[in-house]
């Protein structure tokens, strides 16, 4: 193992809490995250265990003793029993009495097949067989998992072909190489021609996970044509990941899917934007300094990184100078980022903060929310950064009476064992669809088929720990809601909508915004159904959006008249081409600065 590695590893065993191992596990407090541990207090994770091992043989720090009992521990929350549908899968926690989240099987093997495919020298005799044992009994699991691939759910099923390829590469069996290129094939024909799913390029977490399957991958690889033109097609793939963090500097992506941001801060810390090259995130400059929050598992990530990425990690400042890295990107700077199908991302970045959106989100039919998952408590199909104070986004709240849902969610612990925003086992369609032109974003947020109880529904746009000025302005009958900071301000204003409960056959109705303060936070909301507890019928309730994103700050004045140059456009009306009740019609905005039109959305509730 190379000086370099060594200094970091020893670096990081540092800054790290030593683990506490109980019964050859790690044993951590807090609630776990499956419905058997949620209401524990403290739990012996496997996973944990598992990078513990890692890091410990790595450093040196833990005897062959100590190895072998991590180990023999790890293995006993794996299902051997090979009459079981479950063969080869492993309990996240000791705690409970079933795999409760399958994921846990390429979670706690990949650090151990990564120290195996990289540094070997690192492990005993008894401590690979030990490892080369829970791999064969776990090559059952990842071969089914492959054969049934969930493709559209990437981190998940790159990192099960990665454990193919790589038992597949331990045993040298030719039906596992075949097994495991066929997947391969099988998941890049699909994402190079449809996209990645429900779309997890979208997230820093998950993109963490996605490309540490990629690493895996392209070593367990042998050196042949076959396999180098697969190594070729992942490399390609991963420059487009890479792209979007590039793009994005180090900042919260805007928009995000599969976040767990609530707390809504500018930067969120991953090693990814360290390979990406862009500066201020050095292995060594220290937990959290670099982004000033706090994150429970980017130092457990960090030392798999350190493992899969090596050289290709800078270290500090001085090692980015050295090697010559440069990101200055321009600015103002827009993307488009393709994710699943004809559904993209718009991006825009200023100097001081930037403003994203989804063209129809969900993405793929299906995903949004059903009883046990969904992406819909956990994604940011619209969301707005000001640097330095914090990532706003909108947010729907459902009180259904015992309870106030939220997608994206308030409370993680809860959301993941009950993520609908609805109590009910049905559902109604919800959907948020835009058009975003540079700064000027255009949103109508839906829902469809609504049968539901409830007390109230409403549509937020959230800022949290909120320092600036709230302003309202009335011009040209329009009400604006400004939020001012010193170098940036954030214009919004409601389109017209449906709320619930009410006739609609003739005319739709103005949605006021409401200013609502709740401690540090601020909220704009538009009411959809706010009484009594009771079940609504209704085939469409929707909002509309407009927010501008002003790049330098402003006097209330200077707002005021900045404000007289903007122009709405709102309406509705029918194509005559299929049959439409009113609220059906075509949806018609214009967004126009004098004479420039910004932009304009025709929506289709239709579609």
């Amino acid at each position: 193992m190379s000086k370099r590695m060594m200094k970091i590893m020893e670096k990081l065993c540092q800054q790290m809490e030593k683990p506490v191992i109980e019964d050859g596990l790690v044993l951590k407090a807090g609630h776990g995250h499956t419905i058997e541990t949620a209401h524990l207090s403290k739990f012996h994770a496997g996973r944990d265990t598992a990078s513990a091992f890692v890091l410990g043989k790595v450093t040196g720090s833990i005897s062959q003793g100590e190895g072998l009992k991590m180990l023999d521990a790890i293995s006993q929350l794996q299902i051997t029993d090979s009459e079981s549908d479950m063969y080869g899968a492993f309990r996240w926690y000791l705690e409970e009495t079933r795999p409760n989240d399958t994921n846990a099987a390429f979670f706690t093997l990949a650090p151990l097949a990564i120290i195996k495919l990289f540094y070997p020298e690192c492990l005993s005799e008894s401590e690979a067989y030990l490892i080369d044992n829970m791999l064969n009994h776990s090559f059952h699991w990842f071969s089914k998992e492959c054969k049934n691939a969930i493709l559209f759910y990437t981190n998940k099923i790159v990192n099960d072909g990665a454990l193919l390829t790589a038992i597949s590469k331990f045993t040298g069996n030719d039906d596992h190489k075949k097994q495991s290129r066929d997947f391969l094939n099988k998941w890049l024909n699909y994402t190079e021609k449809r996209g990645f799913g429900w779309g997890e390029n979208l997230s820093i977490t998950y993109n963490t996970v996605t490309l540490q399957g990629f690493a895996i991958i392209k070593k367990a690889l042998d050196e042949n044509y076959e396999d180098n033109s697969i190594k070729l097609r992942f490399e390609k793939i991963e420059n487009e990941i890479l792209d979007i963090f590039r793009f994005n500097n180090g900042y919260e992506f805007v928009p995000a899917i599969r976040s767990y941001n609530v707390d809504g801060f500018t930067q969120v810390p991953s090693y990814i934007y360290n390979i990406a090259q862009v500066e201020g995130f050095g292995v060594l400059d220290g937990f959290g300094v670099a982004c000033n929050i706090q994150h429970p598992d980017y130092l457990s990530n960090l030392i798999i990184a350190v493992l899969l990425f090596d050289e290709r990690l800078y270290l500090d400042k001085e090692d980015y100078v050295n090697k010559k890295y440069s990101n200055v990107m321009k600015t103002p700077r827009t993307r488009i980022t393709r994710i699943m199908d004809d559904k993209t991302a718009y991006s825009w970045i200023g100097k001081n903060g930037g403003l994203g959106s989804i063209n129809r989100f969900p993405v793929i039919e299906g995903s949004y929310q059903h009883k046990t998952w969904g992406l819909g408590w956990q994604s940011f199909p619209v969301n707005i950064a000001v640097y330095q104070k914090q990532v706003s986004f909108l947010r729907f709240y459902v009180d259904d009476g015992k309870r106030i849902r939220c997608h994206p969610h308030k409370d993680k612990r809860i959301s993941y064992l009950d993520p609908a925003l609805f109590s009910e086992n049905y559902y109604p369609e919800v959907m948020t669809a835009c058009k975003q032109k540079d700064n000027t974003l255009i949103t109508i947020r839906k829902m469809a088929k609504l049968r539901n109880k409830v007390k109230s529904i409403s549509d937020s746009l959230d800022i949290q720990r909120f320092d600036g000025k709230v302003l309202e302005f009335n011009i040209q009958n329009r009400h604006w809601v400004v939020l001012s900071y010193e170098n940036a301000s954030i214009c919004v204003t409601s389109l017209l909508g449906f709320k619930a409960d009410e006739d609609y056959s003739r005319s739709s109705h103005n949605m006021n915004i409401e200013i609502k303060a709740e401690k540090d936070d601020i909220r704009l909301i538009q009411w959809l159904y706010n009484g009594e507890l009771t079940t609504l019928y209704d085939d469409i309730i929707c909002t509309g959006w407009v927010i501008h994103f002003i790049d330098y700050g402003n006097t209330a004045d200077e707002l005021a008249s900045y404000l007289q140059h903007i122009t709405v456009s709102d309406i509705f009306y029918p194509d005559y081409e299929v049959p439409r009740l009113y609220q059906w019609n075509l949806h018609d905005i214009k967004v126009k600065k004098d004479n420039e039109l910004l932009t304009e959305f025709i929506f289709d509730p239709y579609l």
